[in-house]
């Protein structure tokens, strides 16, 4: 558990060397700091606490995936906003677990042999493999799906009723729209232009980017200005994210990443690198990272960690 609280909170410094010196990115590092081990604790109290042995290797296997590591950046997300809406942090743990629990269901489902049929993720073995057995890794995805949901009830005690309903129902829908940017992405291979490209983008990362920053706006009943405005933001963050990790597809670090390099061209994937070439996505990360700071800007309050992160986005090397 250390050792992936380490991962937790030196993944945003080592993004950020170059600029070490702006107070954004010591904001950023601040909360990866203060809260990496919070978030890490909050996984291990979502574990699934299963008696029969079946049920105990299905509860295995999820807690194999969600208990990997990773950049745990849409839990960090949510905790900025509850930063930014006065929310103790305390509260909202049930987002914090739901939200990765939804993203990890996400990424077992990619890896299938059916999808991307990798062999790595996050510099472990992907759980089809290491279970030998896909039909347990798809019903481990579908348990943390399930899981992240069951775990909105236990905001009961800090929130109204009514606002938790519409988060639930808000979450079930983002799965709905990851899974038909998924197989979008899957099925359809005649199309290689942008507007297709930007359509991926948003059904397949924008939408849980989304979800991260609108969580405890809604739960808060937050003016749809706002929410509007966090959207916007979403979208762009989304796009940075995926233009950097199609960059680092090409010419990133496998000991890095955790990934397998070249996967999207060997599954001829729709990417950034395929529809704009290397310096056309590299020139097009730049765009999307000044378009999120214009967004930020226009919020009432500035949010110094959200500046950090864009500022991570664009130089992360993982």
């Amino acid at each position: 558990m250390f050792v992936r609280c380490l991962v937790l909170f030196f993944f945003i410094l080592g993004g950020l060397q170059a600029s070490s010196g702006n107070s954004n990115c010591h904001s950023i590092s601040r909360l990866s700091n203060t809260y990496g081990l919070f978030i890490e604790k909050q996984l291990e109290a979502g574990e699934v606490i299963l008696n029969d042995i079946q049920a105990k290797q299905l509860g295995d296997a999820s807690n194999y995936s969600v208990q990997a590591g990773g950049k745990r950046i849409r839990p960090l997300l949510a905790i900025i906003m509850a930063e930014y809406y006065s929310v103790p942090v305390d509260e909202i743990k049930p987002v914090i677990r739901g939200l990765e629990f939804l993203h990890t269901s996400s990424l077992i489902f990619d890896d299938l042999p059916a999808q991307d049929n990798a062999v790595l993720r996050r510099s472990r073995t992907c759980l089809h493999l290491q279970c030998q057995s896909e039909a347990l890794a798809q019903l481990s995805g579908i348990n943390l799906i399930l899981k992240s949901l069951g775990e909105l009830g236990a905001l009961r005690p800090y929130f109204l009723a009514e606002r938790i309903l519409d988060l639930n129902a808000y979450w079930a829908e983002s799965a709905q729209i990851l899974s038909v940017g998924q197989w979008k992405d899957l099925s359809v291979r005649d199309r290689r232009d942008l507007d297709y490209f930007w359509e991926l983008i948003h059904l397949k990362t924008g939408v849980a980017i989304e979800a991260s920053l609108l969580s405890i706006p809604i739960l808060v009943g937050a003016p749809s200005r706002e929410k509007d405005q966090l959207k916007d933001l979403a979208k762009h963050l989304g796009r940075m994210f995926q233009l950097k990790d199609d960059l680092l597809d090409v010419i990133g670090d496998e000991t890095k990443t955790g990934k397998q390099m070249g996967i999207d061209e060997k599954n001829n994937r729709l990417t950034a690198v395929s529809v704009l070439g290397l310096n056309g996505a590299e020139a097009q990360l730049l765009k999307e990272q000044d378009q999120s700071l214009k967004i930020l800007q226009k919020l009432d309050r500035p949010i110094p960690a959200l500046e950090g992160l864009i500022d991570w986005l664009l130089k992360r090397t993982n």
